[in-house]
């Protein structure tokens, strides 16, 4: 079967979105940002939001995202809403996306927590330390 042909293989090109500017959908986050550019994050994400609102393929830009996109602002929805989407609706992201959910941690964009991998063995810096 062909996968272009599949629903929700690509996204919407006709939505509200195009013609703005893509850092309102893609807000860049700095860990330990300053209070105003936090607030300009948090308004970037409003703005998208509501454009997203009056979108009449909002639903098919969602359920796109939820298989293709862990990042960004999508069908109205945040990386967070759409991680706990994936998650009640047990819908699997095709692609490797990490995030950051307060309290939890890092994540992967299905929401399930990120095995750690071992760290390496610390080399001996002394023959003292070799034993």
């Amino acid at each position: 079967m062909d996968n272009n042909k599949e629903p929700f293989n690509n996204p919407p090109k006709n939505g509200k979105c195009v013609g703005h500017p893509t850092e309102l959908w893609f807000p860049h986050h700095v860990r330990g940002a300053k209070v105003q550019e936090f607030r300009e994050r948090k308004e970037k994400t409003r703005r998208a939001i509501e454009i997203c609102k009056t979108c009449d393929v909002s639903e098919e830009c969602l359920q796109y995202s939820l298989r293709h996109e862990p990042w960004g602002i999508w069908g109205g929805k945040t990386e967070l809403q759409r991680a706990a989407i994936r998650v009640q609706t047990n819908v699997r992201l095709t692609r490797d996306g990490k995030i950051f959910i307060p309290g939890l941690g890092n994540r992967n964009a299905n929401g399930e927590a990120l095995i750690r991998q071992p760290k390496s063995l610390k080399r001996p810096t002394a023959l003292s330390e070799v034993q």
